[in-house]
């Protein structure tokens, strides 16, 4: 057991060693490779969205077993990472979101369904359509369809909206339609509703928001993206930043004891 421990740690050293005689290139390979592979959890699996945090972690793992010391040098290296991972992160989310989802499904609070579909959902376009189903409705109840749209920055904006004449449903259905045109290069969310009154008050049924269009080329979607994404980046950043203070602070506090010591 003895004989077969020894080897191990010899091949561990070894390995150890080789990273930090080689860290021009192990260092950015055991650094970009696990981020490529979080960014990718990141994108494709939703519920993963915190395992992003990991990357600052993943970084400072990387130089600190190929010996890539000096908390400037750290820096410079994390800011060109960081830099390469946002423009991978906007290229890899262009298609995704990007492309046509075709017509949306869902339920609303109210146990109805509806349907949604954006026609042309992306592109250099001024002009699209609206289109909206609900099934499942009160028949004896009459309800105004309503067409909200919002821009997407920081926060949603609502720019236009739109009012339908009262509709009673069929078998418990409302379809509605509605197109918009002139309208400016952006990203944008839209909400349809169907507001009601009864004697109880009033109430609507919602799809809540739902994506699209983009109203853009593609390539600059993609630039809109990473200067989405720089918040995001500057706060993986930040938390790099302060796990290399928190490791100098260490450093330092062994090296003054080793002194004491001696």
């Amino acid at each position: 057991m003895g004989s077969i421990e020894l080897k191990t740690q010899q091949k561990n050293g070894n390995l150890l060693l080789y990273l930090k005689k080689n860290r021009k290139w192990t260092m950015p390979v055991l650094a970009l490779l696990p981020s490529l592979a979080v960014l990718g959890l990141y994108i494709y699996v939703t519920y993963l969205i915190y395992v992003i945090f990991a990357i600052p972690i993943i970084f400072f793992l990387a130089m600190h077993f190929t010996n890539t010391w000096g908390f400037k040098k750290r820096m410079k290296y994390g800011i060109v990472f960081f830099i390469i991972l946002l423009v991978v992160q906007s290229l890899l989310m262009t298609p995704v979101v990007f492309s046509d989802p075709g017509t949306l499904e869902g339920h609303t609070p109210g146990d109805s369904n509806f349907t949604v579909n954006i026609s042309p959902y992306s592109g250099a376009y001024h002009n699209f359509t609206v289109n909206a189903s609900f099934s499942g409705l009160n028949s004896t109840t009459t309800f105004m369809p309503v067409f909200l749209l919002y821009n997407s920055g920081e926060f949603l904006n609502l720019t236009d909206r739109v009012f339908l004449k009262n509709m009673t449903p069929v078998d418990g259905s409302i379809s509605v339609s509605q197109s918009f045109s002139n309208i400016r290069s952006g990203d944008y969310y839209v909400e349809v509703n169907l507001n009601y009154t009864t004697s109880t008050g009033a109430g609507n049924v919602t799809t809540g928001f739902v994506r699209g269009p983009i109203l853009y080329p593609e390539y600059q979607f993609t630039l809109s993206l990473m200067l989405n994404y720089i918040v995001l980046y500057t706060l993986l950043g930040i938390i790099f930043v302060i796990i290399g203070i928190f490791s100098v602070s260490i450093s330092r506090s062994q090296r003054k004891v080793s002194q004491y010591r001696k």
